[in-house]
């Protein structure tokens, strides 16, 4: 199942501070590993480590989500649960 992400313009507890990351380190990076042939043999904790210690595919998941927001609009979304 599906986590969803409220974005908010406010980041002001812990909860939420753990909240962002779990997203990131389940439904974000199975977004990404289905995008990058380099993340998808990965399981979730290497594909994590990789987008975050490697700068290219790091940029890569940002362009990613800039050009293709469509890919995550089902996990991040805003306060009244729309796409974010």
């Amino acid at each position: 199942m599906a986590h969803s992400l409220a974005v908010t313009t406010e980041v002001s507890s812990p909860d939420t501070l753990e909240k962002i990351e779990n997203i990131l380190r389940t439904d974000v990076i199975d977004v990404l590993r289905g995008c990058f042939d380099s993340l998808a043999s990965l399981d979730r904790p290497a594909a994590y480590e990789a987008v975050m210690n490697e700068p290219f595919t790091l940029h890569q998941a940002f362009d990613t989500l800039n050009h293709k927001p469509e890919l995550f609009a089902a996990v991040l979304v805003d306060d009244q649960g729309e796409p974010a």
